[in-house]
């Protein structure tokens, strides 16, 4: 390299070479012009002979282009002193204005340029790591309202279960009571106090996993809920089995009523089967008329005792008949509580649902570094020559079929190489899927002047 201030003593001393600058331009257009029209004329004779070379023709086109050769060297040889000293001119300037291109791998602009490109990609990288934890966090706080509200709906069938349970019992206990036992049995079911037990509330098991959440974190995460649900289940237990606590109670009068009647039958029945067996043994001893009347006697008496069986069947049928109304309707009511409360528990899951999306979108939006203007891109690191010709078939698909064979010759590798890094940044179903090609993201921090 020649040394800066000999560049200066150069291009000063250049003054008297440029002087003649013009009338060497001159001749070399003179000349120029003239082989020119020489050429032309050489043409038109080609042309006017049908395209056809003679020996003459080929002697003419020969020393034109030989003439021609020896007139761009002399041109050449002329201009040469003062192209040389406009190179470096060219050079001069241009070196020192090298030196502040960021391009440029020599320059300290360079450097800071890649500083700023490498700070660029730090902090989307961290923008993109604080969106995934974003995103992460997002589905685990919906999988934490599915998974709470799930379990809320299974506990409520639990101790559902266990309210039906203890309603059969009761309603069964109540639909055996028989005379012997109402006095004592109405005490009881009156003196009843239904108190849910805390012990059946923690054999529940959940059995609940999740594809997001640890075992470990679905605990901590039910364990608390299912104990905080305690009051309000044990508040529901007491409160649906003291209603019908309250309505078989209401029935104790209609019940004893009942039993009553059915004791009175039993008691006609037996008369009546008393009287058949005194009858039997008379006609044993009777004569024929008294045995004929005993006959009608013992007909009489199997006639009440069939319209007593008939009635006793028939308020047998109707007492089954209610406690099987009184057990639909007992299923039939927890089944519409169960099913209002696990819709409770949907419209509180939504509601859930719509604050975490909020709060999710609210963090999402949220910056707390200013970042400078970047570009973003991609780099292609390509191992080994199959990469290579996946690089050109990209290329040659997308672009380079449309190319004359010129253009197409003339296109390096590397250009085919940044064409497809810019095709995948446009559209990213572009990128090539293969064990040779790595698409690696770039950043170029934009350099812009502040207002």
């Amino acid at each position: 390299m020649i040394p800066e201030t000999q560049e200066l003593t150069i291009i000063e001393n250049s003054l008297d070479t440029f002087k003649e600058a013009g009338a060497i331009l001159r001749n070399n257009q003179t000349r120029a012009t003239k082989a020119v029209a020489i050429g032309n004329k050489i043409m038109a004779d080609y042309e006017a002979n049908g395209r056809k070379m003679t020996p003459e023709l080929d002697a003419r086109m020969q020393n034109y282009l030989v003439n021609c050769s020896g007139a761009k060297t002399g041109m050449n040889e002329d201009r040469k002193a003062i192209t040389q000293v406009l190179t470096l001119i060219s050079k001069a300037f241009t070196s020192e204005e090298n030196k502040l291109d960021a391009a440029n791998k020599d320059t300290i602009a360079y450097q800071i340029q890649q500083i700023r490109n490498a700070y660029a990609k730090q902090l989307h990288e961290e923008e993109q790591e604080r969106l995934r934890q974003v995103e992460l966090q997002k589905q685990k706080d919906q999988e934490a309202i599915n998974l709470k509200a799930e379990c809320e709906k299974r506990l409520l069938q639990y101790v559902g279960k266990a309210i039906a349970d203890e309603k059969l019992r009761i309603n069964s206990k109540f639909n055996a009571i028989s005379l012997a036992t109402f006095d004592a049995q109405s005490v009881q079911l009156q003196n009843y106090k239904p108190l849910y037990p805390y012990a059946h509330l923690q054999e529940f098991k959940h059995n609940i996993t999740s594809r997001i959440l640890t075992g470990a974190e679905i605990n901590k995460l039910l364990y608390p809920l299912i104990e905080s649900k305690y009051d309000a289940v044990s508040l529901d237990y007491a409160t649906q089995l003291n209603d019908l606590k309250t309505f078989l109670v209401d029935r104790l009068p209609s019940k004893k009523q009942e039993l009553e009647a059915i004791r009175e039958r039993e008691l006609e029945m037996e008369r009546e089967r008393q009287e058949q067996e005194r009858i039997r043994k008379e006609q044993e001893t009777a004569n024929e008329q008294r045995r004929k009347e005993l006959e009608q006697q013992r007909k009489e008496s199997e006639e009440r005792q069939r319209k007593i069986d008939e009635e006793r069947n028939e308020q047998e049928r109707q007492r089954l008949e209610r406690e099987r109304q009184e057990q639909e309707r007992i299923r039939l009511e927890d089944q519409r509580r169960r099913q209002e409360q696990e819709r409770q528990v949907e419209q509180n899951k939504e509601v859930e649902q719509t604050l975490s999306l909020f709060n999710t979108e609210v963090a999402g939006s949220e910056t707390t570094v200013s970042k400078p203007e970047a570009r973003q891109g991609y780099e292609i690191e390509i191992s080994g020559a199959a990469g290579w010709m996946q690089i050109f078939q990209q290329w040659f698909n997308e672009k380079g079929k449309s190319l004359d064979n010129d253009k197409m010759a003339a296109t390096k590798m590397d250009a085919m190489k940044t064409f497809c890094e810019k095709l995948a940044h446009k559209d990213e179903s572009k990128k090539i899927a293969s064990n040779f090609l790595k698409y690696v993201p770039s950043f170029k921090a934009v350099n812009r002047k502040a207002d």
